[in-house]
């Protein structure tokens, strides 16, 4: 009591203000504090967000069937109520923030819808899915199909038009095509030779491989 009666008129508005000022320094910080959780809530709640939006595809948009999902390279823009923008880069760390889904390559399929959902919102990407390439068929051997004409006399000249060729590939199927006269080799040794059956060789070359196959002719005076 001596204390008060000691402090002047002066002092005693001095205090107040500063009681004053304390009092709203307090209210502020609170009201602060109060906003601050409010947002943070209302940002783990997704209340601040107006929408989100594909801002950078993934570097993998065609998938052969049976390969796995990989979405390096995706960055999705998450547009907030006050304009401003968050951007989230799709990697390890951030992926759990992300649910992805949609993703299915168990069979060929020209557009796929891929979802992407964060917090509510959703926005979506495609990709395709193809068919696994076979691979290469190569040329393994060729046959006679059709045999050409195997009976001359010396006055005749070799005549394999009527022949066929069957080729056949590494994949097991097989092709016909025309015996030519330049797949033919031996015929003129033969005919110089005489009267004589002879074995003429026939070789073909396809994508760099070449096989051969062989047939007999008789020549006659």
């Amino acid at each position: 009591m001596n204390f008060l009666r000691n402090i002047n008129l002066r002092d005693k508005k001095t205090i107040m203000i500063i009681v004053a000022v304390a009092i709203v320094l307090v209210a502020v910080i609170a009201t602060i504090i109060a906003v601050s959780v409010s947002n943070s809530i209302a940002d783990e709640q997704g209340k601040n967000i107006q929408s989100i939006y594909i801002d950078s595809w993934p570097e993998k948009l065609q998938y052969y069937v049976g390969e796995k999902a990989s979405y390096d390279g995706l960055v999705i823009a998450v547009l907030k109520n006050n304009g401003t923008i968050e951007r989230i880069v799709y990697s390890e760390d951030t992926k759990d923030k992300l649910t992805i889904s949609g993703f299915d390559s168990s069979k060929a399929t020209e557009e796929q819808i891929i979802t992407v959902e964060y917090k509510n919102y959703s926005c979506k990407f495609y990709i395709s899915v193809k068919e696994v390439p076979k691979p290469a068929s190569i040329l393994t051997s060729i046959s006679i199909a059709v045999m050409p004409k195997t009976e001359y006399k010396m006055d005749e000249w070799l005549d394999v038009s009527s022949g066929m060729i069957k080729k056949h590939y590494s994949d097991g199927t097989s092709k016909n095509t025309i015996m030519l006269d330049s797949y033919v080799s031996g015929w003129n040794e033969a005919h110089e030779a005489g009267p004589g059956t002879y074995t003429l060789t026939v070789s073909y070359k396809e994508g760099g491989v070449l096989k051969k196959t062989t047939f007999d002719i008789t020549i006659t005076e």
